[in-house]
């Protein structure tokens, strides 16, 4: 897969991509699994990520991220 965009690990073995969106719809999430060497598409973030602005909690459990559309933090738990 050749996209580009925003990640951050999520534990030792699974990697998170917020593909960049030049259309300007709404972010997604993807995972790419080290052992099993397969992307999987988590879900629609339903909104923009303003200026790659997200994090991960330590346990890998939730993702939170800065809206593009207000400014609010959401916080989503992740499957």
């Amino acid at each position: 897969m050749s996209t580009f965009g925003s990640s951050r690990w999520r534990d030792a073995t699974r990697l998170l991509l917020i593909p960049l969106n030049a259309s300007g719809g709404p972010h997604t999430l993807r995972q790419y699994d080290v052992t099993a060497n397969a992307w999987k598409t988590l879900g629609d973030l339903g909104d923009q990520v303003r200026l790659s602005d997200w994090s991960v909690s330590p346990d890998g459990r939730l993702l939170n991220y800065l809206s593009a559309r207000d400014g609010n933090v959401r916080v989503l738990t992740l499957p």
